[in-house]
């Protein structure tokens, strides 16, 4: 009786650790390059477009030509003065966006070149790219830090004040193209793996109930 127990016990370990492996094999790790050339645009009214490539959804998103990462028929999206666009997945999954071309165009007296990205969530997880840092009408890749989260914020700047007391004559825009973002799908274990689990721990139950009548 006790080799049978053992056996039921055994089997129902294996149930267990199969329902984990059947998960973390379903799992799996999808890149994508949004590159703004392959991608739909969606006009919402109101001179609102959104952009949707590969599952993700830039809201509130301008698209222009060059100059972008690539030369030719490439494009890229473009922030002017004070402008914002959101990043999120279309299926509200999280994400990880780890590294962006931009450029700063223009010398932009007013800072309008400048381009803030960051969490919507969490707004102090941020870069700040300005002329301070970076030089303008070249462009630059740069590596980000963003990860598992639901939304990215890109604004542009643009202030006045910069300008002093005289009128910006030379402003600007802000570019950015070829973002890396990745995700992770399928994190839900396969039915199967579910049906597996419970039956597992019916049989460690039934076990664990039989020594204790005996």
């Amino acid at each position: 009786m006790m080799k049978f127990e053992g056996k039921i016990a055994g089997w129902a370990l294996a149930a267990v650790l199969a329902t984990g492996l059947l998960g973390a094999a379903n799992a799996a790790t999808v890149n994508s390059v949004i590159d703004f050339t392959s991608g739909t645009i969606e006009n919402v009214g109101g001179g609102v477009k959104n952009y949707h490539e590969d599952g993700y959804l830039f809201s509130d998103a301008r698209i222009v030509g060059g100059p972008c990462e690539f030369t030719g028929a490439d494009k890229c999206a473009a922030l002017n003065k004070h402008e914002v666009t959101v990043l999120t997945r279309e299926d509200g999954l999280a994400f990880d966006l780890t590294s962006i071309w931009f450029y700063l165009n223009g010398k932009a007296e007013d800072m309008s070149n400048a381009l803030a990205i960051y969490d919507t969530n969490n707004t102090s997880n941020r870069i700040d790219l300005t002329q301070a840092g970076y030089t303008h009408n070249v462009g630059h890749t740069v590596a980000l830090n963003f990860l598992n989260v639901f939304s990215i914020t890109f604004a542009s700047g643009g202030d006045i004040l910069n300008c002093g007391k005289k009128q910006c004559n030379d402003q600007g825009n802000a570019r950015f193209d070829t973002a890396e973002l990745s995700h992770t799908t399928g994190e839900v274990p396969l039915p199967a793996g579910g049906l597996l689990l419970v039956s597992g721990l019916g049989a460690l139950a039934a076990v664990r109930r039989k020594r204790k009548s005996t």
